[in-house]
This record gives structure tokens, sequence and C-alpha cells, in this order.
């Protein structure tokens, strides 16, 4: 997936529809009849492309967990919270119940 910043600009419809331009949409992959979460955080909308949860397998292999974490987001960390899993990428990580599948 291409990770770099792209902007453009949209006009909302009389009934609030909008429409995702064609280089940012191919750039994303979307197809037509794509489905979206829609995210009012703060004073923007953000659109989260719903994906088949199969296509998520693997993508935090390797992640870097050290690394400082956006600090406009409430995360486990900063409320000191407890994460249940079933994923050993997970096992051993602060904050993380690692409970083995049976």
């Amino acid at each position: 997936m291409n990770q770099t910043l792209s902007m453009a600009s949209v006009t909302v419809s009389a009934d609030l529809q909008i429409t995702i331009p064609a280089a940012v949409g191919q750039s994303l992959g979307l197809s037509e009849g794509q489905r979206f979460q829609v995210v009012r955080y703060q004073d923007r909308i953000e659109l989260i492309p719903i994906r088949p949860i199969q296509a998520l397998r693997g993508f935090l292999k390797g992640m870097e967990t050290t690394l400082d974490r956006d600090t406009d987001r409430a995360t486990a960390y900063q409320f000191d919270a407890i994460v249940w899993t079933q994923d050993n990428d997970f096992e051993g990580l602060r904050n993380i119940r690692y409970l083995a599948k049976t």
C-alpha cells in the first residue's frame, strides 16, 4: 500500500454524498461497492475501508513496538488497560494477557 500523503478537494452534494477522487481510490485499491467505517473525530471525518479480516493476517509482523504512538488517540497504554489475545505474536508484551488457543 502506498503510504504517501494524498490530498484532494471534494464537494458535498445536497444529500451529503461525496465522490472519492479516482487517483485516491485507485491508490487504496478501492472498488465499486466498497464499504467504510465513518468516524467523526474532533473537527474531521475519517473514512476507513472495511477489509475482510483475512486481509489483515500478519500485518503486525515485525512491527516496532517501542515507538511512541499517536498522542491524539486513546490507547491501551494511556489507560494502562489490559489487552487479551490468543495471537502468540503478542505474548510477553506489556499489558498483554496471552491465552493459548485450545
